[in-house]
Parts: C-alpha cells; structure tokens; sequence
C-alpha cells in the first residue's frame, strides 16, 4: 500500500455538494412536469440536457477520485476491502430501497440508476485486487449478458427497451468512474492548489459530505412540498 497520506478536500467535496444541488434542481423539474403536469419547456431544452450530462459526469468522476483518495489513505489491504465491503453493502442496500421504492409508486420503476452503477463500479474496484474473482464474475456477468437482453442493456450495449426514471448503463459511465481514479495522481497538485485559496463553502462541503443520504431523502421531500403546495393553491 502507498504511504501517502490525503487530507479531507474539501473542492472535492465542495463540487459534489454543487453537483448534488443541481440533480435536485433537475428531479424538482421532472417531479413539477411528470407528476403534476405542469409544462417546463427547459426540461426539452438541449443546453439543459448538455448541463444534466456534466453534472452526471462530474458526480461519477468524484466517485473515482474518491475511491483512489480511499486506497491511497490505506495502510492495510484487507481492513481496506472490509471497508469497501461494507460501503458496498449500504450502497447495495441504497440501491435496493431506490428501486423497491419507484416500482411502488411510478410505472417508472429504476432498475438501474445511479447508486446500482456506484455499487457495481466499487465491486470492480475491490474484486481488481483479486484478479481470479475478478474474471470469474466478468466470466459469469458475460454469461448472463449472453442469455438475456436485460442484462445488454444494463451493460449498454443494447438499447433501453423499458421507460425508468433513471438508467445510467455501465458503459460509457463506468469509464467515467475510472477516469476520476486513474487522472487524480495528475490532478492533485492542481487540487491542491485550489484548497489553499478556496474560500469557506460550508454549506456545498456538507452537502457533498452528506450525498447518499440527501440523495435519497431528496425525493420523496420533494414529492410532499409539491403536494402541499397543489393543495394550498
């Protein structure tokens, strides 16, 4: 393992806050225009897609960085796969509630979003450091992709045959997670940089320190302010 030890940075952590914002200004959008049928003409505005597109980008390049930050403070392989084991769990366990969720309450039902291409990207990660594991679940994933057109287009290489709220396929976006963990060693002299004259973004840090679960309380906040904003007009 490296003995280079990272500090907490907070740009990082500042620019996932703002990337966060900006998701819940999109699904408020969405939520404003799908569930409560008001036309928001941005929603079909190309610059704004162009802008949902960097943002998504953004959030999964930190996801790499991030887990390259992860292995670079580690000082012990197996206490950093315990780690990641468990991350993966709750992570999974994100997931699992984000689906169980919308299959319940829009035909929209996400299957796979954001947080299952997370979870995936971090399994890949830690099954690297075992390569026969590694192969065996690359060998059993490809088998599955074989058999079922499901599985193709979670991998990307077919097209989305089902409408969802979110879909993020693994290819290309998992080469965006991977860009974040192979450029950080580049970027951070530059990051660094950035921290020594960054001035105090508290409430961006807190957001970006506190994504997952903002992420998924975002939602449904939204949906009931929405609702009593309908009920009081």
């Amino acid at each position: 393992m490296n003995n280079i030890r990272i500090p907490r940075l907070h740009s990082i952590d500042a620019l996932r806050g703002l990337a966060v914002l900006f998701m819940i200004l999109f699904h408020f959008m969405f939520s404003v225009d799908f569930f409560y049928g008001y036309q928001i003409n941005l929603l079909d505005n190309r610059y704004f897609e162009l802008l949902a597109n960097i943002v998504r980008f953004i959030f999964l390049f930190l996801v790499g960085i991030s887990t390259r930050i992860i292995y670079l403070n580690s000082v012990d392989m197996n206490i950093l796969l315990k780690k990641q084991s468990v991350r993966i769990f709750y992570l999974s366990l994100s997931a699992f509630l984000v689906s169980l969720s919308t299959y319940f309450i829009t035909d929209l039902f996400i299957f796979w979003g954001v947080l299952h291409l997370v979870t995936f990207s971090l399994l890949i990660f830690s099954l690297s450091f075992y390569r026969k594991y590694l192969v065996l679940f690359l060998l059993g994933f490809s088998l599955l992709a074989s058999k079922y057109d499901f599985a193709l287009q979670i991998l990307g290489f077919s097209p989305l045959k089902y409408s969802t709220l979110d879909f993020f396929p693994i290819f290309p976006w998992l080469v965006i997670v991977y860009f974040g963990y192979i450029l950080f060693d580049y970027l951070l002299p530059f990051i660094k940089n950035i921290e020594s004259v960054l001035p105090n973004l508290f409430f961006l840090t807190a957001i970006g320190k506190n994504s997952l679960i903002i992420y998924l309380v975002h939602q449904p906040i939204i949906l009931a302010l929405l609702l009593i904003i309908k009920k009081l007009i």
